[in-house]
């Protein structure tokens, strides 16, 4: 989410989140910062919907299996790490 908010932001919050970042200065306040930055600029929507592009694609290479309790249980797994 941070990478993708940094390349498509250009604004003076950008600025402060690569300072902070340069000067390693990781207090929980700059992290509160970076965070915000990185959801309000889109980079956490962004990890969500490729998250999502993943799981169905990973759902979809199985239908190649017929039904079976491994297969269910495969999906299960990719439904709960995603949710």
């Amino acid at each position: 989410p941070l990478i993708y908010a940094l390349q498509n932001s250009d604004n003076d919050v950008k600025s402060n989140v690569v300072a902070i970042i340069h000067s390693k200065d990781f207090t929980t306040s700059n992290i509160d910062s970076i965070m915000e930055f990185a959801r309000t600029a889109g980079g956490v929507e962004y990890a969500e919907n490729k998250m999502n592009e993943f799981k169905n694609q990973a759902i979809n290479e199985l239908n190649i299996f017929e039904e079976s309790a491994y297969k269910t249980a495969l999906i299960q797994c990719v439904e709960f790490a995603t949710s």
